[in-house]
């Protein structure tokens, strides 16, 4: 396995790589792309004004962008100017002639104009990037003329022109019921599912329709049933039977069906149609919203799913425009207005704990933990307990122990002391009647067990109590939990998200789906969660602020604060908004504006503590110095960070106190000073004696004869600790002004440059300082981290050129280019690249794993792979990556014994990681335990299949099933 490290400090410390300067046409692309995503999202927000100034922007660095264009005619068409809206669409499609939502967009705008010849026209033209669409959407304008006798014919004709089309025929058999034709409409869609598609789902779904309008849904669903039992995992007989029944009174089963389906990883797209389905017959239009936008973003092609989009946004009803703009619904986004009339979504009812505990919200159990208490209910004290458990809130929990049941009281202290045979044996002495308890028995031991880093029996156990009992997302909870303390985020999230397929309204659900995609780098996933949480709890002070950090994350600080302060408006007085809304302003550097926001929150807030800790940033970065001591000691200690330290001593040097700057860095009985070597450097500039390399002391002896460039320098380092680039920018290149180029502190320059949350120009920044050493490899690389974290793949690969050109032997130039070539041309490319890297540096583990997984990978040389990996391991012990490419290199040369211990060593760190499940199997299989090596393929097909994991190798765990199954 790759580690997933770029590299080890020694060899990651200023990596960098640049473009040169003919490549700025490069970057005016790049920024136009980015000004148009900026435009794009406020567009996804209703912000039409703000959308219009960035697709302005992106137009102005790149006049060629047709989708800016496209995104100005979707701002002109939502203030209802329609003919600009036709001239920039008309632009747009000029540039590019195949954008397919330019046509659909202009014959919405000509239809509510009654243009129809000039509707026609874009047709025609439209017919010849996409005929078969083109010919349905003419369908749909002869409907709006009211042509409703012709509209058959023309499919007709579509259905003998493309005679394998099934969405021809679907939509012919749609016009057949709008022409009160249902037997025909009936024989069109039997057809599709008897010849053309047997597992049409859009074909089912209209039948669906059809047969509850005859009256014989009923005999349908019998038929669905019995086709269910026939074949139980059949992915589209469940869909259609769930979507059946929500038409019934049935409904409280679809839940179950839709559990089974995504088990089976299911269709996504009909999935949410269905899902979307059962919100609409409740009367929950947001949320059916919300699923019909993601079945139509999946479907684009489905009438049924626009026109139930269609339904769902206008809460019941048919918009006045009719069918064509039915089928392009989610083509444009909903104006605020529309927005705002429409109902919240239901969240979970929080004064529920047996709702909660189903949902898997051990949050707001923990968090409601006395109010529920207080209620006195049969098993409430059992649930409390083990979600006080599961939160890690062990007070809680122990004024609890000795009131649970007594083979709760019995199963606990082997969790509390990690003692993994005593839990097995308790668990099997433990023998509840009660489902609750039972869930409440296998939740217990799963957790235990991970906790105790037994994690892969753990997951199998919480996976058991899943499959028993699907709708009790506990289970999840914990999986997801379990996941995060392995640190593998990414398997966590799928949990989570399965958690909302099953409970769409738990509101705490939807904020650990977006904490556990951040914290694993996911953050375009974390976006997209935030802002469907954001769509659905608008009035959410935790969907408000995620939101907000989300769009700090992509560098649009701008969006960001325009969140909080909507939020601001409707969740009025909330101080978790107020101090998002500080540390946004920070990042603006609008020091005295934060400073304003900040002193808003009342003494006796619970959240005063933060608070005053944003404030004492922000009074330094405003040069309120008398007011940042002050706050020195308002701050609570377990919030004291190395920033406010560092302001701390800028706010003691600034006054001429430099041992009370040196006491801020270094408090007393502490081994070493806030920063680490930063701090130890500041220190020798303020005059104390302390051991330091080469450029440190060349750094620390300038900033120690000028007091103003000390002061800067301090500031800018705290700025940098708390992620405040901007500011750090400023101060640091203050700095460098009055001191001049130095290596360390350009290093800390370009860090900011490439991190900022909010300088589109951080690349043309960094160009300039790189102007000054460009014989200088280092700096080249330094200029390349920031093209590559500002997505400028082509620089980056020039400036990496360019290091290698001034400095062939650098490693730092050679990680960097076996990782792009890696990243672009694939593990056989990168394979001499990592040979060059180990001659240059050898004996760093991180190239030695790589250099061997690549070999591994492209059958290159086994026998080299295991020196390579052995070597590793030595260095990195027990990093599950190394652990994984040692293991399967010992496969390889027939060191059986050895690779087992690895790749099970490997397993416990990474469970659930279906490749790692796979290649255990297969090792075991070598072993001659066949059915365990089937066994845990089938666990790598089965943890992919319901955490939705990425899977590639699935046919050849498929492969090892068939071949360790018994004759």
């Amino acid at each position: 396995m790759r580690i997933r490290v770029l590299a080890p400090r020694s060899l990651a410390a200023g990596l960098a790589v640049l473009l040169s300067i003919s490549l700025l046409v490069g970057c005016s692309q790049t920024r136009s792309d980015q000004y148009r995503k900026e435009g794009d999202t406020y567009l996804g927000l209703g912000k039409v004004a703000e959308a219009r100034a960035s697709y302005e922007k992106s137009l102005a660095a790149n006049a060629d962008n047709a989708e800016a264009e496209l995104g100005m005619g979707r701002c002109a068409r939502l203030n209802q100017e329609y003919d600009p809206a036709l001239e920039h669409y008309g632009r747009a499609l000029t540039l590019n002639g195949k954008l397919e939502d330019g046509y659909i967009e202009s014959l919405q705008i000509l239809l509510v104009q009654a243009k129809l010849a000039e509707a026609y026209a874009i047709l025609e033209r439209f017919d010849s990037v996409n005929a078969e669409y083109a010919g349905i959407l003419r369908a749909f304008l002869m409907i709006n003329e009211g042509r409703i006798g012709e509209v058959v014919g023309h499919l007709n004709t579509m259905k003998t022109r493309f005679p394998n089309s099934s969405d021809v025929r679907v939509n012919l058999a749609m016009a057949l019921l709008i022409q009160g034709h249902p037997e025909q409409a009936e024989a069109e869609l039997q057809s599709v599912l008897e010849t053309l598609d047997p597992a049409s789902l859009a074909a089912r779904m209209i039948l669906i329709d059809l047969y509850t309008m005859q009256d014989k849904l009923d005999a349908y669903i019998a038929e669905l049933e019995g086709q269910l039992k026939a074949e139980p995992e059949n992915k589209e007989v469940l869909l259609s039977l769930a979507r059946g029944l929500i038409q019934t009174d049935r409904k409280d089963e679809v839940n179950g069906l839709l559990t089974t389906v995504s088990h089976l990883k299911g269709d996504p797209g009909w999935g949410n149609y269905v899902q979307g389905c059962a919100a609409l017959a409740e009367g929950q239009f947001t949320a059916a919203t919300q699923f019909f936008q993601t079945a139509a973003r999946l479907l684009p092609r489905q009438a049924a799913v626009a026109h139930k989009l269609s339904v769902a946004m206008h809460h019941g009803t048919l918009p006045a425009s009719g069918a064509l703009e039915s089928t392009t619904a989610g083509a444009a986004p909903t104006d605020t207005a529309q927005a705002a009339s429409r109902p919240a979504a239901t969240t979970l009812d929080k004064n529920d704990w047996k709702d909660l505990w189903r949902q898997g919200a051990i949050g707001t159990l923990v968090e409601k933990y006395a109010a529920i208490l207080a209620g006195g209910e049969e098993g409430v004290k059992e649930v409390l307990f083990s979600a006080a458990v599961f939160a890690g809130r062990g007070d809680l929990a122990d004024s609890l122990l000795v009131e649970v049941n007594p083979d709760l009281q019995a199963f606990f202290p082997f969790v509390r002391d990690n003692n993994l045979q005593g839990m097995v044996e308790q668990f099997q002495k433990w023998q509840p009647a009660e489902d609750r308890m039972k869930v409440i028995r296998y939740n217990m031991l799963g957790y235990g067990l991970t906790k105790a880093r037994a994690r892969a029996r753990g997951i199998q156990v919480l996976t058991q109590c899943l499959q028993e009992y699907p709708e009790e997302a506990v289970s999840l909870y914990n999986i997801s939990q379990a996941f995060r303390r392995a640190q593998t985020p990414e398997f966590g999230a799928r949990a989570v998200q399965k958690q909302i397929s099953l409970y769409p309204s738990n509101t705490e659900a939807h904020t650990l789906l977006y904490i556990t995609l951040r914290e694993g780098g996911l953050l375009q996933e974390a976006r997209l969660a935030a802002e469907t949480s954001y769509t659905l709890f608008p009035d959410s002070a935790d969907a408000i602020r995620n939101l907000s950090q989300s769009y700090l994350d992509d560098h649009n600080v701008a969006l960001a604060e325009q969140v909080l302060k909507r939020g601001l408006e409707s969740v009025s007085g909330d101080d978790s908004l107020k101090i998002a809304m500080g540390g946004v302003l920070l990042h603006q550097e609008k020091a005295a504006d934060a400073a304003q926001m900040l002193s808003g929150v009342a003494e006796d807030s619970p959240l005063k503590g933060a608070a005053n800790a944003y404030l004492l940033l922000a009074t330094a970065l405003a040069g309120r110095w008398e007011e940042t001591l002050a706050l020195g000691g308002a701050v609570p200690r377990e919030m004291v960070a190395p920033a406010h330290r560092f302001m701390l001593a800028a706010a003691q040097a600034h006054g001429g106190n430099l041992e009370g700057a040196r006491a801020s860095l270094q408090m007393e009985g502490e081994s070493e000073p806030a920063g680490g070597r930063m701090g130890l450097m500041l220190l020798a500039a303020m005059g104390q004696a302390v051991p330091l390399e080469g450029p440190e002391t060349a750094l620390a002896t300038a900033l120690g004869n000028s007091s103003g460039a000390l002061v800067d320098f301090l500031v800018g380092a705290g700025c940098q600790a708390t992620q405040l680039h901007d500011g750090a920018i400023t101060a640091l290149m203050r700095v460098d002004a009055q001191l001049g180029s130095n290596p360390l502190l350009l290093q800390m320059i370009f860090s900011s440059l490439a991190l900022s949350p909010s300088r589109q120009d951080a690349p043309e920044q960094a160009r300039a300082l790189v102007s000054r050493m460009e014989g200088d490899a280092t700096v080249w690389l330094l200029y390349a981290n920031v093209l590559r974290q500002h997505k400028d793949g082509a620089g980056e690969r020039e400036a990496i050129s360019k290091a290698l050109e001034l400095n062939p032997n650098e490693p730092r130039a050679w990680f960097q280019w076996a990782r792009l070539l890696e990243k672009t041309e694939g593990l056989e490319a990168a394979t001499e690249a990592y040979r060059k890297l180990n001659e240059l540096a050898p004996g760093d583990p991180v190239t030695q794993n790589n250099l061997a997984y690549c070999l591994l990978m492209s059958g290159a040389n086994d026998a080299e792979a295991l020196g390579l990996a052995q070597q590793a391991k030595e260095k990195m012990g027990m990093n599950p990556g190394v652990l994984h490419t040692l293991g399967v290199a010992q496969l390889r040369t027939g060191d059986l014994e050895n690779s087992n211990s690895n790749l099970r060593a490997a397993l416990e760190i990474r469970p659930g990681d279906p490749t790692l499940l796979l290649d255990y199997g297969k090792l075991l299989v070598t072993q001659g335990e066949a059915e365990e090596g089937k066994r845990h393929a089938a666990l790598a097909l089965e943890y992919s299949r319901i955490f939705g994991l990425d899977f590639p190798r699935q046919a050849e765990a498929e492969a090892i099933m068939a071949e360790a199954a018994p004759n």
